[in-house]
């Protein structure tokens, strides 16, 4: 599970539009981190679920630093303001914190919402 660190500061300083583009720049630079067998899918407001199937829990934390570390050195323009942003990363593999589609959202919340809490910009498995 990934969270955009700050839609809303963006939102509140140049508007839905450019909250919206940076969304969109948090998808593609998923798809360009991603295998062709892997999924990313918005779950809701600024977060994103990816799923890594037949993946280690550390190949998922080495992907889960990829996505951060491309995101954080990218950025765009949006009326002359290059925009950039981080994530906050949570992990939760199967079997390890669960197995179920629910028990492994949860974990996997559980520790992006720690990360949100502690310092942002961090990826961590529950």
């Amino acid at each position: 599970m990934a969270d955009c660190d700050n839609l809303k500061i963006v939102n509140d300083i140049y508007g839905h539009e450019a909250g919206n583009l940076l969304l969109q720049a948090l998808a593609r630079n998923f798809r360009h981190c991603l295998r062709g067998c892997d999924s990313a899918a918005r779950y809701g407001g600024d977060e994103f679920t990816v799923l890594l199937p037949n993946s280690s829990l550390e190949t998922a934390e080495m992907v889960a630093n990829r996505l951060k570390e491309t995101m954080v050195a990218s950025g765009f323009n949006y009326n002359g303001n290059v925009i950039t942003t981080s994530i906050s990363v949570g992990i939760a593999s199967f079997p390890q914190h669960g197995d179920t589609e629910e028990a492994l959202l949860r974990h996997a919340d559980e520790a992006m919402y720690a990360n949100k809490r502690k310092s942002k910009n961090q990826v961590t498995a529950q």
